[in-house]
């Protein structure tokens, strides 16, 4: 029952230990890819959103908001807590790194939240980061930031020189 093959050089071929080599072998890669991990990676995204739409200036004093979104691939429930800090590029005024914003939530695999975050600057700045940090359960952090340049507005006033009768422009 054995098929016998004949080659060119007179050697004899058993068919079925060919066949029965080549299962096994078969068999034993499908057990190994058993142990090769297929590349699903736990995650966790964090984005701007709208982020075209972010202010490249601000004004002192005057509050401006932005969303931040989070969403969570890691293939089970997290918890997760974010700070909004300010970083100041120039150190010139004496301003530190201010925490404006704490907060926390839950979210299950696969879920998205966005949170709104206001801001606002308190003093003259010149150039600050807006960072956002989002902490995960096991302490690793995430950091998304964008740049914002202090707007300075200036003003004309017409005052009348008494002296001369003349109107003339200060600043």
């Amino acid at each position: 029952s054995l098929i016998r093959l004949k080659n060119d050089d007179g050697y004899l071929f058993y068919m079925k230990y060919v066949l029965i080599a080549a299962v096994l072998i078969i068999a034993g890669f499908i057990f190994a890819l058993q142990y090769i991990p297929i590349g699903i990676e736990p995650l966790t995204e964090v984005y701007l959103e709208n982020h075209a739409y972010l202010p490249s200036g601000a004004l002192v004093n005057k509050t401006y908001n932005y969303t931040f979104a989070v969403h969570n691939l890691e293939y089970r429930e997290m918890n997760y807590t974010y700070e909004v800090v300010i970083e100041y590029a120039n150190r010139s005024y004496n301003l530190t790194d201010v925490s404006i914003e704490r907060g926390s939530f839950s979210l299950i695999d696969n879920e998205t939240i966005a949170v709104e975050s206001n801001y606002y600057f308190p003093k003259k700045f010149q150039r600050a980061k807006v960072k956002t940090i989002v902490y995960k359960d096991n302490n690793e952090s995430i950091d998304i930031h964008f740049w914002i340049n202090e707007v300075v507005p200036f003003s004309i006033t017409i005052v009348n020189d008494t002296v001369n009768g003349t109107v003339r422009n200060s600043k």
